[in-house]
């Protein structure tokens, strides 16, 4: 495996595509031959590799080398090639390969494009055929500016240039792609050269996916890790119980007694089997992981073998216009050997040709010709300006698991399936996937799968590495420490000479106040419980406002120790180490709603200093994909502005940041020079001031109670006597907090600095793919170490971890939903942390986590570390007041889930009354004699729904007849199960109500969220087979709880009584 792997690596170095040598290129194969062919001798051959074709002189340079274990596997890959080329030149054989022939053209025209041999780009509009036609460049150009979906309507006809007839979309190619892909490299060679050419030359035209991601180097291990797992098990059909994983129970008591050892191989194995069950669900198509829409084609990588990988036909599958082309709907698919365009419905496909460079052409059959080519892998350029892109379930990117259906085998007459893993090799998209895949198939259908293997390897990791965590926390995850129930609730409480709280904690009531200074008080892991309504959100806000100040003022103390005291080294090093200890912080949540939702409270209500002020944080950067508009702090959106600017801006942007630099430079000594001369003559006798007079630079000394000024320094005051310090000295606490401003402003020009540089060293004109990829990684690292607050999913937070051993660590991560998730993925921004506080805010009576794995070992697996930590004694701060519910609707809650410890905010009954209530109580539970039926792996109950929307449709035109519009505009309709979600939509739609359908979706959906109205249908009743219902779903009190939590004025339950 490592000769391999560094065969790849020098292989790409020499590809004459990456401007190498084809002599370079083919002695590096021999030598990769004889390697392998050593290998084997010794019993050790990669598995899963082809040797190439083998010299006639392997012999003799084989006795020569040196033994496998001599050297390391680079530099025996090296020693063969090097001989190799010696042999050769020995034996003259060691010339240039004779360039390819020119086509024969016609005097005049320009050479083809695609040709392998030509270099020099045809003009636009001028198109050779295999057949020598030219055709004219206007009919080209008047064919480059008409849309696609214009020319599928045009009426006129020419007989004349129609292709012939293709044959209508097929169900499933009846030939292979390899054909295709043959044929057309064959025509490309043969002097077919695309029409349209591209308008920035340096866009490679395969798209090289860049999907942001930067992954270190222990995640990529840990994804081989999984692969080869994943591999292993598709040989054996992937449900063969002697492949997988036994792993042994998690401990029932939450504690693990042998240490960091047994906590990290227990949480290996449930990692490993979480990827398992996903795996066979998704082969299986019986589990829960969404799948793409329209298939992609793939041929093999060499004609003549599978086993060396697919590639994708990038072009295949189905296309969606956007913008001024959203209704274009575009299909390519392979049909009898030829790659065929479906435009519309029940209209016959045209065939396409493609070119080498990527670009491909087609005539469609009212004679019209169109073509165009991949910007990237999701992006398609028709016409040259209307721009198709895949639907989201069908999006390709590095790394993405994709579903591969084979054709009918020898011997076997079904198709199967097997998983693929797609990889970026140069300007091509290949999958990789269980040796066995394809043998005897002319093609393969890939179907993009939501299989989540890099968030998996993430997780193991994070596992693998959780040594690396602050050991007073791993004390707590292995629960080796001793707490007492009640003694976090004590330490938040129980000091009375602390400070008074900042101004942004006093809007919170008393539990939640008592929550946010336990968390700034305390180390180690502070759980913040809050159930519905108990205003959650604001404390977390108010919470991170509060630390951010503590971070703040380990800024100022560096800067006011900096200059006060004699440190070691130079200036600018005490300097710029002091500024290094800029606020810190890590905001993560389960989900990309909860981090969009706290970041855009968080820019809307702004923070507050202790002067209440209020104030944004500057250096606030938003990791991971935001599904909603560009937000300022995107990360992804920040890095792209950044390459997107020219040579010519990143000069001048540059210039400025250095001058002002060297300003700030200028202004930080002579700070720095007249605190310290003010500190020299500390202390004065009281009634005296001193400031350092702008004009002289020397200390001038003011007597307040004569009023007179003079430059020599009164007498000191005695030892007992009252005496004026440095602090004292409104001067020097404005020059102080000058100094601290100028930290601020020259932590971000030295990042801006750092960042332009970056984009001076790699201008544009010199960007390839490959360097766009380390540019990119750079700027987000660059980006990532200034910032002050970083949101982002637990799991994007592994995109840290490059640039973790450069940059400051963290001093405190907060995680939000933390009852909802794994254990494995609250470890990956634990790796991130510089001190031993770590806040975890939830709720362990809703939803739990999401358990793939069926097996009783890991019933266990979805205890949270919320709930785990509770169940070894740490007490949480629990948020007592809840502010959303009417009391009727929150009475039942209050008990029954949570004890009574939860109560109704002062005012409640008043401020939920609504006019509303006179038609519809507060709580109203609507019994309905029905029966349920089972739809496919979902149950629905269709007199339930009905009697849903007639209910619906009473309260809104009520709420809108008696002036209540926001009632009828915030209504929720809540279900356990999907079918009798689409069951509701469509009694909407028949209906016609002003109710639409988005307002229905399941329990898990609406966790979180919160409506005036809402009503919810249980679903479960008797069904036809038998009198005594089930209830399901139900049965968990997690999910009812998160159910009739979410309404704030009216919940109304419809369901079978005698079943509930």
């Amino acid at each position: 495996q490592q000769a391999r792997r560094a065969y790849h690596k020098k292989l790409l170095q020499v590809h004459p595509d990456k401007g190498g040598s084809p002599k370079d290129f083919r002695i590096l194969q021999t030598a990769w031959g004889l390697v392998r062919q050593r290998l084997e001798s010794k019993g050790r051959a990669p598995r899963g590799t082809a040797g190439t074709v083998a010299s006639p002189h392997d012999a003799p340079v084989a006795k020569s080398c040196t033994k496998p274990n001599a050297k390391s596997a680079s530099s025996r890959v090296s020693t063969y090639a090097d001989r190799v080329r010696e042999h050769l030149s020995s034996k003259g054989d060691c010339k240039e390969p004779r360039k390819s022939p020119k086509e024969p053209v016609a005097k005049g025209q320009p050479p083809p494009r695609g040709f392998p041999g030509n270099k020099r780009p045809a003009p636009r509009g001028s198109v050779s055929q295999a057949a020598g036609k030219t055709a004219p460049p206007a009919s080209v150009s008047k064919a480059a500016t008409t849309p696609l979906f214009r020319q599928a309507q045009t009426k006129r006809s020419c007989p004349e240039s129609r292709p012939a007839k293709a044959p209508s979309r097929p169900a499933a190619p009846a030939a292979s792609v390899q054909k295709s892909a043959t044929s057309a490299q064959t025509r490309a060679s043969d002097g077919f050269r695309a029409p349209f050419a591209r308008k920035d030359p340096k866009t490679p035209f395969h798209g090289v996916v860049d999907d942001g991601v930067t992954e270190v180097g222990q995640v990529e291990a840990a994804k081989r890790v999984v692969w080869n797992h994943l591999q292993a098990l598709q040989l054996h059909e992937l449900n063969n119980d002697e492949t997988s994983r036994s792993p042994k129970p998690l401990p029932l008591d939450g504690r693990f007694s042998d240490g960091i050892g047994q906590y990290i191989s227990a949480w290996e194995d449930v990692v490993m089997c979480e990827v398992e069950a996903q795996a066979q669900g998704t082969v299986s198509r019986s589990g829960s992981i969404a799948m793409g829409k329209s298939p992609i084609w793939a041929a093999p990588l060499e004609p003549s073998s599978v086993r060396s990988g697919w590639r994708l036909q990038l072009l295949t599958g189905t296309w969606m216009g956007t913008g001024n082309a959203r209704k274009t709907s575009i299909t390519i698919a392979p049909a009898q050997g030829e790659l065929f365009i479906y435009y519309g419905k029940g209209n016959s496909g045209a065939k396409v040709e493609v070119s080498l460079d990527g670009c491909w052409r087609s005539t469609l059959p009212n004679g019209q010709i169109t073509g165009g080519w991949l910007v990237d892998w999701n992006t398609l350029l028709v016409d040259g300006e209307y721009r198709l892109q895949r639907p989201q379930a069908d999006r390709l990117q590095n790394g993405a698991v994709l579903l591969l259906t084979m054709g009918p085998s020898a011997g076997k007459k079904t198709q199967s399936h097997r998983l693929g893993i797609l990889e970026r090799q140069g300007p091509m998209a290949v999958l990789k996937a269980a040796p066995d895949v394809g043998e005897g198939c002319a093609w393969l259908e890939a179907i993009v799968t939501n299989l989540a293997l890099t968030s998996s390897a993430r997780e193991l990791q994070a596992v693998r590495g959780a040594e690396s965590i602050p050991e007073s926390l791993v004390k707590h995850l292995v629960a080796k420490v001793e707490t007492r129930p009640g003694a976090m609730r004590r330490r938040g409480t129980s000091t009375t000479d602390r400070r008074p709280p900042p101004p942004c904690l006093s809007s919170l009531n008393q539990s939640q106040l008592r929550a946010a200074e336990a968390a700034c008080q305390d180390s180690g892991f502070t759980l913040i419980w809050g159930p519905p309504g108990t205003g959650k959100s604001s404390t977390l806000l108010a919470l991170i406002n509060a630390l951010h100040l503590q971070e703040y003022e380990r800024l100022h103390r560096a800067i006011e120790a900096m200059v006060l005291a004699q440190g070691t080294g130079s200036e600018d090093e005490q300097w710029c180490a002091a500024v290094r200890c800029a606020p810190r912080l890590l905001v993560t949540a389960g989900s990309n709603a909860a981090v969009e939702h706290l970041l855009a409270r968080m820019f809307k209500q702004k923070f507050t200093d202790r002067q209440g002020n209020c104030y944004n944080p500057w250096g606030v950067v938003r990791v991971g994909s935001d599904r909603g508009e560009p937000h300022r702090a995107d990360l992804d959106g920040r890095v792209q502005a950044l390459l997107d600017l020219q040579d010519e801006a990143v000069t001048e942007n540059l210039r400025q940041a250095t001058a002002e630099l060297d300003k700030l430079r200028i202004q930080v000594r002579t700070l720095r020079k007249h605190i310290q001369a003010l500190q020299a003559e500390m202390p004065i006798p009281q009634g005296w001031t001193a400031h350092v007079s702008p004009e002289t630079g020397f200390v001038e000394f003011h007597d307040h109670l004569r009023k007179q000024a003079t430059w020599r320094r009164p007498n000191p005051p005695q030892p007992d006597a009252p005496c004026v310090n440095l602090l004292d000295l409104p001067s020097a606490v404005e020059q102080l907090g000058t100094l601290i401003q100028c930290a601020d402003r020259w932590w971000q020009l030295q990042g801006q600095e750092q960042r332009l540089t970056l984009l001076q060293e790699h201008p544009c004109a010199l960007r390839s793919a490959q360097k766009v990829h380390v540019l990119r990684a750079q700027l987000e690292g660059s980006l990532l170490s200034r910032a002050h607050v970083v949101f982002s999913t637990l799991n994007s937070a592994a995109r840290l971890l490059p640039t973790a051993a450069e940059n400051e660590p963290f001093g405190a991560v907060v995680v939000d939903e933390a009852a909802q998730s794994m254990e494995p993925s609250v470890l990956i921004p634990l790796q991130l942390a510089r001190s031993n506080r770590c806040i975890l805010v939830g709720d362990d009576r809703q939803l739990p986590a999401t358990v793939f794995s069926p097996r009783p070992e890991l019933s266990r697996a979805g205890r949270s570390l919320f709930e785990r930590l509770r169940q070894t004694g740490h007490e949480p701060q629990m948020l007592e007041l809840q502010y959303r519910m009417a009391p009727e609707i929150s009475s039942f809650p209050r008990s029954y889930f949570y004890g009574g410890a939860l109560k109704d905010a002062p005012g409640m009954e008043e401020n939920s009354r609504r006019l509303l209530h006179g038609l519809c109580p507060p709580l109203l539970f609507v019994d309905v004699e029905s029966t349920a039926e089972r739809e496919g792996g979902s149950w629905r109950n269709l007199r339930e729904a009905q009697i849903c929307v007639a209910l619906l449709r009473k309260l809104h035109s009520s709420a809108e007849e008696i002036g209540e519009a926001n009632m009828a505009r915030d209504i929720g309709v809540i279900t356990p199960y999907r079918a009798q979600c689409e069951c509701l939509r469509q009694e909407l739609r028949r209906s016609a109500s002003a109710v639409g359908p988005g307002v229905v979706d399941t329990i898990d959906a609406y966790q979180g969220r919160e409506c005036e109205l809402v009503v919810f249908s249980a679903v479960r009743a008797p069904d036809t087979s038998s009198d005594v219902g089930q209830i399901g779903f139900l049965a968990d009190e997690r999910r009812l709880n998160v159910a009739l939590t979410r309404a704030k004025s009216i919940l109304v339950v419809i369901g079978h009584g005698r079943t509930l």
